[in-house]
């Protein structure tokens, strides 16, 4: 998720093979949550809601397990 607040930008950043499988509808409802949230100046709200709503698109097309391992490490690095 890349966030211009000053510019009152975002825009929801996937590879190509995720945005092959996800379909458009999925990201209206991220993009709406995000707008919404925002509008109500929800920022840390609405930025934790999206990420908890991509996290749960994401496990049903690309669950983990042992025929798909989990490859890159789950630390969270803020810079």
């Amino acid at each position: 998720i890349f966030i211009l607040f000053d510019e009152r930008k975002f825009e929801v950043i996937a590879d190509e093979g995720i945005y092959k499988i996800i379909p458009d509808e999925e990201w209206d409802i991220v993009k709406n949550m995000i707008v919404k949230n925002f509008q109500e100046q929800n920022y840390l709200n609405g930025i934790l809601e999206v990420i908890d709503e991509m996290g749960s698109i994401l496990i049903k097309e690309f669950p983990g397990g042992d025929e798909n391992p989990n490859e890159l490490s789950n630390e969270v690095i803020v810079k």
